[in-house]
């Protein structure tokens, strides 16, 4: 599941949590050098193109941070990539900031979380759960929120009725750092009635097998892409794509 992290209208690298230091993406997906691709169609193009992306993942970090947003860059990536379903990380304090909208599907994200009883399913709205994990554990601004932990805000958002979860290793983007394995699969464990995609220090088509057989339905993958590490060859002989 490839990813596309938005800030001030551009695509940019990832890598941790110092959103500070992100910078215009450079890729060398589809092969020969690097080249900058942070025109948000330009990238979502490329993906629909190379990889038919089932799901594709989108963070509007200056929405995350409060500082503006990039909803027409939205608008132009789900224009650029038809066939994709949309996961979008837009910063919500909780289903009642979402909107109406049914497309892109909304990722209700623990960092911004602002209470628990946020995380609901509405007849208009079937979001899906956001578990930003650091090293030091669940990561949220709201207390009421971060005082449930990893586990406790997964099976609280699945009683509430969430259409699946999405796990980031925020400390491992853009790293190539691996997984940590126990800890995921306590993650899946917790949840197996509902869809669940990781990302976060993906870097070897080993670490999409080791998802695959802990359960997982998908992975977040981008640096890996951009430099390489994962070759289109490789997904899809490895039946990744």
């Amino acid at each position: 599941m490839p990813v596309i992290d938005l800030k001030g209208g551009r695509a940019v690298h990832a890598r941790g949590g110092d959103r500070r230091l992100y910078r215009s993406l450079s890729s060398r997906l589809g092969g020969g050098a690097r080249r900058t691709i942070d025109d948000p169609a330009q990238l979502a193009a490329l993906y629909d193109r190379l990889l038919a992306p089932g799901l594709l993942y989108v963070a509007d970090l200056d929405r995350i941070a409060g500082t503006g947003d990039n909803d027409a860059s939205l608008g132009a990536v789900c224009v650029a990539a038809p066939r994709a379903r949309l996961l979008w990380d837009g910063g919500f304090t909780g289903v009642e900031a979402v909107g109406t909208s049914g497309s892109p599907t909304p990722i209700l994200a623990s960092e911004t979380l602002r209470h628990p009883e946020g995380l609901r399913a509405a007849p208009s709205c079937h979001p899906w759960v956001g578990i930003d994990l650091v090293a030091g554990g669940l990561l949220a601004e709201s207390p009421a929120v971060r005082a449930l932990g990893e586990i406790g805000l997964l099976e609280r958002a699945v009683t509430a009725g969430v259409a699946g979860a999405v796990v980031v290793l925020i400390d491992g983007i853009g790293t190539g750092s691996g997984l940590p394995v126990e800890r995921l699969g306590r993650l899946r464990r917790a949840a197996p009635g509902i869809p669940m995609i990781a990302g976060g220090g993906i870097a070897t088509l080993d670490d999409l097998r080791t998802l695959r057989d802990a359960g997982f339905d998908g992975a977040l993958v981008a640096t890996a892409l951009h430099d390489g590490r994962l070759s289109l060859e490789g997904l899809r002989d490895g039946r990744f794509v």
